[in-house]
């Protein structure tokens, strides 16, 4: 923090003449920024790019909502596909696999057709395949299905995150924020919805017993399944989610109908560039490595702890039932949406590198809490530290992508490529790992390998963060040192119609440097 401030003294010395002699033209033109509330509502241009922007907001929800029904719905799930959660498991690694498979695919054609038509393609598809995914009680073909609609959702996050770029550029900082926020806000209401669906939960003892003194000796055997599809109704929840994502396409379609017959001027667009001189490659690759690994880690333990806790919950406690497991299920994400909210403050307040260590040690700490209460049957106590260690993981991402971009290298299209990619790994693979340690050995391995993760992140963050400051910085200089400025075409209006935000006000691009 003290680094960036000696930073921005000096750029504001250097500056001081350039600051002189646009007075002037400050006065001439007001800043966008002084202007009221009304003066900015009645611009037609940002008028459109806030309703367009409150149109991603909501498809944001439904695809939270769409993320959130999985964790809530997943021993349902196994009792339509006649599943144990060792098999099970690969439906959340198809998901993970799709998602990063639609992120790809949108990342390549995203420039290569209208913005908006693509929304609605991937909203679309997203809806009917939600809708049909409870009647796969088929396995390979619900691992499909699952495929497929996370594909489209994959597609829809990178969509409507390059929209919000593109729109408002250097000032989506807040506003993804928000969409982050209304992402968690669905799938805090998911499993809300899905209790009254829910198949009942079923007293294992009591069937054991049942069996005895019916004269079955193979007590393992006849009791492998006692509830089948008839006795859940998810395939409700899954049509609300569906036709929610289908209505919500439709305004999209609506804008790349209106689009017809815009042309698409150029204007020159102020590029800042941040270098580091000298830095070997290798030692380069080394950093950026240690940042997919954090991420790899981080990105599993995240989708593990919010898909399988309703399933740990339930199987692990006779007390609570499926209704119950829900409400908790609720009330961490709840947790999860409230913490992303107020992440948009926090960034005003601490630095990356200060967020990142306060979320992973409370990560550490409330996943440790929660494993203690967890092994001691505290469930009450097992509450509160589900919503801190959701708490914990709402702010990890965003604040690593902005400490690697103020202190490490810059966050290019390949850089992010890179660490998506580790995050959908992650994803992947440790579903596989918790299905087989709950169903082979035992359900605390939930709170085990999480655990294990978190303390595995302070770690890698603290070697990595030491690394940087103590040794890269001091042998060749802090990444801020040094500013390249370049100049690049951009569109000025976007193939749906709707303006871009024009950054080539020099002045602004200073600003935004200093602060």
């Amino acid at each position: 923090m003290e680094d960036s401030q000696a930073i921005s003294t000096c750029a504001i010395g250097t500056n001081e003449k350039l600051e002189e002699d646009n007075e002037s033209k400050d006065d001439r033109e007001p800043a966008e920024n002084t202007m009221s509330l009304c003066q900015k509502w009645k611009d037609p241009d940002l008028k459109g790019k806030f309703i367009y922007t409150m149109f991603m907001a909501a498809v944001f929800v439904a695809v939270g909502m769409f993320i959130g029904q999985h964790g809530a719905t997943f021993l349902d799930i196994q009792i339509i596909t006649d599943t144990d959660i060792e098999a099970a498991s690969a439906f959340f690694t198809a998901a993970s696999a799709g998602f990063l498979t639609g992120s790809a695919i949108v990342g390549f054609v995203y420039n290569k057709m209208n913005e908006a038509l693509l929304l609605f393609i991937l909203a679309l598809c997203l809806g009917i395949t939600n809708i049909f995914l409870p009647y796969c009680a088929q396995y390979e073909l619900m691992l499909f299905v699952r495929y497929i609609s996370s594909v489209c959702a994959g597609g829809l996050n990178t969509g409507i995150h390059s929209e919000h770029m593109r729109l408002w550029g250097s000032d989506a900082k807040a506003l993804l924020q928000f969409a982050h926020f209304t992402f968690s806000f669905g799938g805090f209401i998911s499993p809300l919805i899905a209790e009254p669906f829910l198949a009942e939960k079923r007293d294992s003892n009591k069937q054991n017993k049942t069996t005895q003194l019916a004269g079955n000796v193979s007590i393992n055997s006849t009791n492998h399944r006692v509830q089948g599809p008839n006795d859940t109704r998810v395939e409700y929840l899954y049509l609300i989610v569906g036709i929610l994502v289908i209505v919500c396409s439709f305004p999209f379609l609506f804008v790349f109908i209106r689009s017809f017959g815009k042309t698409k001027s150029v204007h020159k667009v102020e590029k800042r560039q941040f270098t580091r001189k000298g830095v070997p490659f290798p030692l380069l690759a080394i950093v950026l490595f240690g940042m997919c690994i954090f991420f790899f880690v981080y990105c599993g333990a995240e989708d593990t702890f919010l898909s399988f806790l309703m399933t740990f919950l339930v199987k692990e406690f006779d007390s609570i039932s499926k209704t119950k497991g829900a409400y908790i299920t609720s009330i961490t994400w709840a947790s999860f949406a409230v913490a992303r909210f107020l992440m948009i403050f926090m960034n005003k307040i601490l630095s990356s590198i200060q967020l990142l260590f306060l979320m992973t040690t409370m990560m550490a700490v409330g996943v440790f809490c929660f494993t203690i209460c967890a092994y001691f049957g505290v469930v009450d106590a097992l509450v509160v530290f589900s919503a801190i260690t959701a708490v914990s993981f709402s702010g990890v991402f965003a604040s690593g992508f902005s400490w690697m971009e103020s202190e490490m290298f810059q966050v290019t299209g390949l850089v992010s490529s890179f660490i998506i990619i580790a995050g959908s790994l992650g994803s992947i693979v440790n579903p596989l790992i918790l299905g087989y340690l709950m169903e082979e050995v035992s359900n605390i391995w939930y709170c085990y390998l999480l655990l294990t993760e978190s303390l595995v992140l302070c770690f890698l963050l603290s070697v990595m963060f030491l690394f940087s400051r103590f040794y890269v910085d001091k042998k060749y200089g802090t990444l801020a040192s040094s500013l390249k400025t370049t100049t690049r075409d951009t569109p000025e209006t976007g193939g749906n119609g709707i303006k871009n935000r024009g950054d080539n006000n020099t002045d602004d691009a200073e600003d935004r440097f200093i602060n």
